[in-house]
């Protein structure tokens, strides 16, 4: 997400999009009356010619008294006052050709382009209106929809299994609704935070989608699934189905003839309303 705002001051002249337009980067979205800065361009330029002019005599001078001093016919201090001339009239040309560098940067900041990709959103200013350096209201402001980046975080207990399935490879998360439902995009983690919060005992991360539909839009809450694992060919039963005995946990298994038999079984961990039978 970036604001744009102004960095000089003048009439807002045009504006080259509408509100909520896609724009690309690089693409124009406003342009500033240049006028005073052309002006003071072309100031700095006259201003190096007439410096230049000073040195090219300075210069010609110390010359002159050079041969002059080492046959006596001018003092060394008359040389030396040449030589400070030629040096003082050569950064004076610097400092005007410094002036030009930043004349043509504020002529080249009134035709604002967009430094990303992404949708605009409310213009806060129309063409006509003067702006000023760097206000504290935006322009506008442009979100990048592709790709898109969503924060979440997760207990701090989870960050070693977390760790672990990162170790092996890209950790893929899937992102649906906060109210649940169809899966909207699925990406991957793009980040984990450095530290734990003290206060909510959790650790903040970053996933990141190509969102090609756009289907997740700034702004939104939506909740995550992070795929740590895949594990192939495991049993899993309904949690009401595992029955508590004396010798460890049971099922009823119904067998070739149709009857019910006890089976006792391994329960290695629970997954939602199912559990995953180890053996």
């Amino acid at each position: 997400s970036v604001a744009i705002r102004p960095q000089v001051s003048g009439t807002l002249l045009k504006v080259f999009f509408k509100e909520g337009d896609s724009v690309e980067a690089g693409e124009k979205l406003f342009e500033i009356d240049a006028a005073p800065y052309r002006a003071e361009l072309a100031q700095a330029e006259a201003q190096v010619a007439s410096n230049r002019a000073a040195l090219l005599a300075a210069e010609t001078q110390e010359k002159r008294l050079l041969p002059l001093a080492d046959k006596g016919y001018v003092t060394q201090q008359e040389v030396l006052d040449a030589k400070a001339a030629a040096e003082q009239a050569r950064a004076a040309v610097q400092v005007s050709q410094a002036l030009i560098a930043a004349a043509r940067v504020n002529v080249d900041r009134t035709l604002i382009r967009a430094p990303i990709s992404g949708r605009t959103g409310a213009l806060a200013i129309k063409a006509g209106n003067l702006v000023t350096a760097n206000e504290s209201t935006a322009l506008v402001t442009i979100n990048q929809l592709q790709p898109v980046q969503a924060e979440f975080t997760v207990p701090q207990s989870q960050l070693g299994p977390l760790q672990a399935a990162l170790a092996r490879g890209p950790v893929e998360i899937a992102v649906s609704a906060q109210t649940g439902g169809e899966t909207l995009a699925t990406g991957k983690l793009l980040f984990v935070d450095n530290t734990i919060d003290a206060t909510t005992g959790t650790v903040k991360l970053k996933a990141e989608f190509a969102n090609a539909d756009e289907k997740l839009w700034p702004g939104t809450f939506v909740s995550f699934t992070a795929t740590l694992a895949t594990e192939s060919n495991r049993v899993l039963v309904p949690e009401l189905a595992v029955q508590p005995g004396a010798e460890g946990s049971f099922v009823y298994v119904v067998d070739a003839e149709n009857k019910a038999v006890l089976n006792p079984v391994t329960v290695v961990r629970q997954v939602g309303k199912d559990v995953v039978i180890g053996e």
